[in-house]
């Protein structure tokens, strides 16, 4: 390396360190932010920059053809991101400027949020800038999760934009004027605070502090500094606070500072009385407090006195304000209600809109006057200005009735200018007088009655008459009310029986009407009842209005839901109202999704797919490391070249070949400067296949490498899980005779992309060339790596399916339900079919741009004419293996227990007489897990063996080390007696190469629609189902054969056989749903066999009489099985118990238990009968009903 620039890069990390250094010092002692900031800004980045650019001169200065080039690079790649990490740690400390304290453990910063308040928006506004700009940029999803009620409201239409969002916010509420306003408005509202309330003398000094900090932010100290402020809050001052002032005031000089004097004097008395209301200096055992404690005795008497005089008339005070809070219920109502309504407040509250004011509401105007009040009064609007969130007496704006000049609206002048009637009305809305109210029942109901002597006819509200169920006649009513108006309307007459206090029934006569008065306020009677020496019972007040009643049923009906009902819905749908189960994606997922499925389209004249990748953050900010990339591929060509000529050939030959099929191509001089958009390159390196004849090695671009924090990766969303199940692909694939396996060649190669994505996937390449200046290159297509390359390949190739679905519907279909990535999984009944698909399918993909590398196809096919069809002893089929001629899976052990290099073994793989001469002489847990799993198995046909392995690796993982009594570690040496277990179990697995499994489970001589029979057992160690599929044949004998099976290991902490029994019967359960869900079989029927009387027993029960653990297992299998589909069989003839008890590969074959079932599932109806009668007790009846419902098709009593 150049020393110069090694010497100045070191001058400038030394000034860099020093300056993150002086940032911690100042960060610790809780400097302004501003401070912070500063030498962030200003001292920080500019180090760091300086450093940046010298580490990238020292990788342009490096030769490639020096031997320590790789380790050089790496020692540059390793110092810069030590001090991004440093500047990293710098720029938290300014985002978060509270100190951290060591050993403490902080909870996670929640975002700024913001609801509307205007005051609120300055500090939203620095929070978000602090907090949330740093990490999510400009993302305005992140915004809009910030905002709430009105604030989100405003953004509404524009929350695709940030810019557009935070201009909305800006304008409504960014004004000084308003905020300033706003502030100014909570100090003119607040009352006198009275004399000896510490309380509420604190509460005001609050009050102001937070305006005068409000204000300070803005740098809008000025407007409290006037003399009508400081006046106004002069005059809430108490007698004696205010005394205390007026000395201070006279001996100031500067009226300039007269508000910060004033601020500073009612601190200084709020600390003084929260000092002395303060409990800290009082323990709870007052004599132990007192040994050295000062007295107070010596405080002069007169003092005292004062004080106690005090203390009484605060006394009297607070009763005086008890009584006055008795009296005043109704207006706490009121305000409680306005309080509710602020908080949803529009300019026009009777629409709820902010389209019109309330008073140009012309809805409102025309109410009638009743109505209009009714409507006032239960909002609790203002009189003066009918706005919300005040009453009149409170009112600010200046607004007289334009009728009779008086403190109201002219809109509801109507309501308020009758007689001394009205004031009446008045007073009896406050509930200041004791109407002649009672309760009467009418058929065992009571009713809310009210006597009015005056009157001369009888009212019944239609709510009640209808439900008392009276059935009325029509007639026309003249009604006169006050201030002699008189209304007719059209009505009917009831006939109402009343109940007096003896029980004697009295037939009343009343008219219809919808509302008689307002409801009945509640009164105190306490008075009343000493008064007159009656009981509060004989004239209690019925006035609980009808919102009461309607909360209180809610109440009750939401704790009576508790445990059935939930918002939103238990479903997949996050909003709760779409149908259960009506996707399977979250909210999320299915807009990733979307954004995918938009991107693509499709090119009808070159039938080539299209994509636009999916970014979630603007590519703009993507970093051109273009030095980074020429130093990653001079570390590529180094070690081609060092593995030898062999792989630098074919690593050369398959970048030709990309370019050749226009997955790549070449950059002209003239396009790299015409372009203006973001650039980012790719690097690339080898992966050795030695396994792979035609391909020993292939090239990788690293989508997710990163430079300067930026991972290209990181911009794309990843989209939900598109792919096929993979279990239910090869249950299908098992189900007919001819079977069929294609693979769709460089699929993810034949989708293009679009020019940006184009740009962001630049590569650097000259042909194994060092002395040549690369070229650049850019990929074309979708590329393997990439985060939403699967899904995006996956989605075009569903589309085009569904493109020519109506003209190759079975072809679509298979593509659309039988494709696992690039493969294509499918069986048929004929070969003539199976051709006939193939042909179709071709036609299907070539419309994509998709071609079909070869096509495999089960059985003897030499005399099939297809270029495409390919001859082949073995096949990888979803990971298993398939040997084409013979239609059977098989097993293929790989023991190797060399060390790796790339991903690969050094040394060949074992062979079983190799296992005792060169295995290790010690074994480690994480040598084991990785050659068990090695052995793939996803439909459990080697459950019995694999069982095995799952035992001795829990005993592992719960052995402990007899010198600590600490469990091993993965990489500690297992006991001796361990190894041994190992050694003998990896021998054994050869003989599972020996077993062969038929792919297909339908025999050819079939007749009708195949039985599911699922066994279920467990043991101590583990419990397991299995599935079998048994067929009628032509010659009216029967075959079964085994289709799938699941196992779990026990429970460290055991349990009992009996639950263990049920763990195993749920799992049967489940696995029947997954089979019935995937399987193309229509079953004829579905029967589940147990050895276990017990768990049978309980399946026929309901689930409330049995504890949790059961019945929670019991409500599952009611609720995917028919409790008569449940049946009992023998521990000898349950096939499941193969699977809970380790085998031998040996006792797996073809001719087993463990593959064909029972013996009963293929014996005819007279072999089947006779068999359970010479060999079952004749008390087992529940077993030969078993027996009887397979062989003879029929349930038995």
């Amino acid at each position: 390396m150049d020393q110069d620039l090694k010497d100045s890069r070191a001058v400038a990390k030394r000034k860099f360190t020093r300056k993150v250094n002086l940032l911690r010092e100042a960060h610790s002692q809780n400097d302004p932010m501003a401070v912070l900031q500063d030498i962030y800004s200003d001292d920080i980045l500019v180090q760091f920059k300086v450093m940046e650019e010298i580490n990238e001169k020292l990788v342009k200065s490096l030769n490639s053809s020096d031997e320590n080039y790789d380790k050089m690079i790496d020692e540059l790649e390793i110092y810069i991101t030590d001090v991004e990490r440093l500047k990293k740690d710098a720029h938290a400390m300014i985002s978060k400027p509270v100190s951290d304290l060591p050993k403490l453990r902080m909870q996670r910063l929640t975002p700024p949020h913001f609801n509307g308040s205007i005051r609120k928006y300055p500090t939203f506004c620095k929070d978000y800038e602090r907090i949330m700009k740093p990490v999510y940029e400009d993302d305005p999803y992140v915004l809009l999760s910030c905002l709430s009620g009105e604030a989100l409201e405003i953004v509404q239409g524009a929350d695709d934009s940030f810019k557009d969002m935070m201009k909305r916010l800006d304008d409504r509420y960014g004004n000084p004027s308003k905020l300033v306003e706003a502030v100014l408005s909570d100090i003119k509202d607040l009352k006198l605070v009275p004399e000896g309330s510490s309380k509420g003398f604190i509460e005001m000094v609050d009050i102001v502090e937070r305006a005068y900090l409000d204000l300070k932010k803005l740098k809008l100290c000025a407007e409290m500094n006037t003399v009508t402020m400081v006046s106004h809050i002069e005059k809430l001052l108490p007698a004696v606070q205010k005394r205390e002032w007026v000395n201070i005031l006279q001996a100031i000089t500067n009226k300039d500072k007269l508000f910060s004097e004033l601020l500073q004097y009612l601190l200084k008395e709020k600390q003084a009385l929260e000092y002395m209301n303060s409990d800290v200096r009082v323990t709870d055992n007052a004599s132990k407090a007192r040994v050295h404690a000062t007295s107070f005795d010596s405080e002069p008497e007169s003092l005292t006195t004062a004080v106690t005089k005090l203390q009484g008339k605060q006394e009297k005070i607070e009763e005086c304000m008890i009584n006055l809070t008795k009296q005043m219920s109704t207006l706490a109502e009121n305000i409680q209600r306005t309080e509710t309504g602020v908080k949803n407040s529009s300019e026009c509250w009777y629409h709820g809109t902010n389209a019109h004011d309330i008073t140009k509401c012309s809805g409102f105007q025309r109410l009638a006057n009743n109505d209009k009040m009714d409507a006032v009064r239960q909002m609790g609007a203002c009189f003066r200005c009918l706005r919300l969130g005040h009453v009149g007496r409170q009112c600010t704006r200046s607004v007289s009735c334009s009728e009779c000049g008086r403190n109201h609206n002219w809109m509801i002048h109507s309501c308020l200018s009758k007689p001394e009637a009205h004031a009446s009305s008045n007073v009896l809305s406050w509930s200041k007088a004791l109407l002649m109210i009672s309760s009467v029942y009418s058929n065992a109901y009571p009713i809310t009655t009210l006597w009015d002597p005056g009157s001369d006819m009888n009212l019944i509200t239609n709510r009640m008459a209808k439900h008392l169920g009276l059935k009325g006649r029509s007639i026309s009513l003249e009604v006169t009310r006050v201030g002699n108006v008189c209304s007719k309307f059209e009505t009917l007459e009831y006939n109402v029986p009343l109940n007096d206090c003896h029980g004697n029934i009295h037939n009343v006569k009343a008219c219809g009407i919808s509302e008689i008065t307002s409801e009945a306020r509640p009164v105190d009677t306490t008075s009343v009842a000493a008064l007159w020496g009656i009981q509060d019972k004989d004239i209690a007040r019925p006035h609980e209005p009808k919102e009461s009643v309607t909360k209180r049923l809610q109440a009750f009906f939401d704790v009576e839901s508790l445990g059935i009902h939930c918002n939103p819905k238990c479903g997949n749908c996050k909003c709760g109202k779409c149908p259960l189960g009506s996707n399977k994606y979250s909210v999320k997922e299915e807009r990733e999704l979307a954004l995918i499925t938009k991107g693509l389209s499709h090119d009808p004249e070159k039938n080539r797919w299209i994509a636009i990748y999916p970014w979630i953050k603007s590519p703009e900010t993507l970093p051109n490391n273009l030095s980074v990339s020429l130093a990653r591929l001079r570390s590529t060509e180094k070690r081609l070249s060092k593995r030898g000529a062999k792989y630098a050939k074919a690593y050369s030959d398959q970048m030709q070949d990309m370019v050749a099929r226009g997955v790549a191509r070449k950059l002209t001089d003239e396009e790299m400067r015409n372009y203006e958009g973001p650039v980012h390159y790719i690097p690339h390196h080898e992966v050795l296949r030695p396994e792979s004849k035609s391909t020993p090695i292939r090239i990788v671009f690293n989508s997710s490498a990163s430079y300067m924090g930026h991972v290209l990766n990181d911009y794309y969303a990843k989209g939900p899980d598109v792919l096929n199940d993979l279990f239910g692909i090869l249950l299908r694939f098992r189900e007919k005779p001819v079977a069929i396996v294609g693979d769709i060649s460089k699929m993810y190669n034949s989708v293009l992309i679009s020019e940006l994505d184009q740009m962001t996937h630049r590569f650097l390449w000259r042909n194994m060339n060092p002395d040549k200046n690369p070229d650049h290159y850019c990929l074309q297509t979708v590329t393997f790596g990439d985060r939403p390359s699967g899904i995006i390949a996956m989605t075009a190739l569903h589309k085009t399916a569904e493109m020519l679905e109506s003209e190759y519907p079975e072809a679509a279909a298979m593509l659309i339900h039988d494709s696992y990535v690039d493969d294509v999984i499918h069986s048929c009944d004929t070969v003539s079919e199976a051709l006939r698909k193939l042909t179709d399918t071709g036609e299907i993909l070539k419309v994509g741009g998709f071609q079909i590398k070869q096509w495999v196809i089960s059985g003897d096919h030499d005399k099939v004419d297809d270029k495409k069809l390919v001859d082949t002893e073995m096949e990888k089929v979803l990971g298993m293996r398939w040997e084409p001629k013979k239609d059977q899976f098989i097993f293929k052990v790989s023991i190797n227990f060399s060390k790796k290099y790339k991903k690969v073994h050094t040394e060949p793989n074992l062979t079983v007489d190799d296992i005792l001469k060169k295995a290790p002489n010690s074994l480690t847990k994480r040598m084991i897990l990785s050659q068990v799993a090695s052995l793939y198995d996803p439909l459990g046909l080697a459950t019995p063996f694999t069982m095995r392995c799952k035992l001795l690796l829990r005993q592992l993982i719960t052995l402990k080390n007899e010198n600590d009594g600490v469990e091993l570690g993965w990489d500690d040496p297992i006991p001796y007696q361990m190894y041994n277990q190992w050694i003998y179990l990896f021998t054994e697995m050869y003989e599972l190469e020996k077993v062969k499994f038929k792919r297909c489970v339908r025999p050819d001589t079939a007749v009708g629609n195949p039985i599911l029979v699922m066994y279920s057992d467990a043991s101590n160690a583990a419990y397991a189902t299995c599935a079998y599929v048994r067929f009628k044949l032509q010659s009216c004998t029967y075959s079964s054969q085994l289709l799938a099976a699941k196992s779990r290991v026990a429970p460290v902490r055991q349990i009992t056989i009996p639950r263990l029994e049920l763990c195993a019967a749920v799992l049967s359960a489940r696995m029947r749903k997954v089979i019935e869900k995937e399987s193309r079989f229509e079953f004829e029927e579905v029967l589940h066999l147990t050895d276990s009387m017990i768990v049978r027993s309980q399946i026929q029960k309901e689930s409330h009489g049995f504890g949790t653990f059961v019945a929670t297992r019991i409500v599952e299998i009611q609720a995917l099985t028919n409790t008569d589909e449940w049946w009992w069989t023998t521990s000898t003839d349950n096939a499941a118990d193969f699977a809970t008890r380790p085998q031998h590969p040996s006792k797996m074959g073809s001719d087993s238990l463990w593959q064909t079932g029972p013996k009963y599932l293929t014996l005819s109806k007279e072999q089947s009968v006779n068999l359970v009668y010479r060999n079952y007790p004749t008390g087992a009846v529940s077993h030969l009903h078993a027996m009887l419902k397979l062989t003879m098709g029929k349930k038995h009593p």
